[in-house]
């Protein structure tokens, strides 16, 4: 909190199917977030053992959760923290698994 004013733990996410971004939200920050998320997943996807992941950049964090061609990814201020973080990515994916699982393309 700075100023007074609470600020947001996550401040920019997505979720991305092959190379394409099917949801996206970003809360107040400007950057090019999205473009350095979208670098950081092709390295990540080149290892198929990796299903999460953190990157540090600035005063943020980008975290990564693959699961099978879906990419779930939150950029969370420092603060926050990984559990926070990857408890946001738990959700939103569980979230997504329940309202898009079985509807085709």
């Amino acid at each position: 909190m700075r100023d007074g004013k609470m600020r947001p733990a996550i401040v920019f996410a997505f979720v991305a199917k092959g190379n394409r971004i099917a949801a996206r939200e970003r809360l107040g920050v400007s950057g090019a977030f999205q473009q350095a998320a979208w670098e950081c997943l092709q390295k990540l996807r080149k290892n198929p053992e990796a299903s999460k992941m953190s990157i540090p950049l600035d005063r943020f964090t980008m975290n990564f959760k693959i699961v099978d061609d879906l990419a779930f990814m939150c950029l969370a201020t420092q603060e926050a923290g990984q559990s926070i973080s990857f408890m946001f990515l738990k959700q939103i994916s569980e979230a997504f698994f329940d309202k898009y699982t079985g509807l085709e393309e």
